[in-house]
């Protein structure tokens, strides 16, 4: 039972730090599409605004992989609550986990830029079912 507690905290320690990471990203592309748009209509170097941009391609590029790295995560940490909550019910980590995956099945991982979406249906439970507004 100790092992499988081990890994429940390790597993939802991954899923939070995910969790992080791809609202950084996302705050990272807000500030960036509004630098990119400021210098264009301030008429800046055509160079220094391809730059920007090569920046901001990169950053969604992240955000794409990094959501790939939660969705994963989550079916992860998912298989675990599934294969161990009834022997970790009680414990605060099995609480923290369902919590979570509640909450992953409500927001289902929206991404800001909606072309970048994975084109995937039916993901674990139905969490992405409805993508059809892609």
């Amino acid at each position: 039972m100790a092992e499988n507690a081990k890994r429940l905290k390790i597993k939802l320690g991954v899923v939070k730090r995910t969790t992080k990471e791809l609202a950084s990203y996302e705050k990272e592309i807000d500030t960036q599409s509004t630098k990119v748009e400021s210098m264009k209509s301030d008429g800046k170097d055509a160079h220094d605004i391809k730059q920007q941009e090569e920046v901001l391609k990169e950053a969604k590029a992240c955000l794409v992989d990094t959501n790939r790295r939660l969705e994963k995560a989550c079916d992860e940490l998912q298989d675990i609550v599934d294969e161990d909550g009834e022997a970790l019910a009680e414990s605060e980590d099995m609480v923290e986990a369902k919590k979570i995956l509640n909450l992953a099945a409500e927001t289902k991982f929206t991404l800001l830029d909606k072309s970048v979406k994975s084109r995937r249906k039916g993901w674990r439970k139905g969490w992405r079912k409805g993508s059809s507004d892609d």
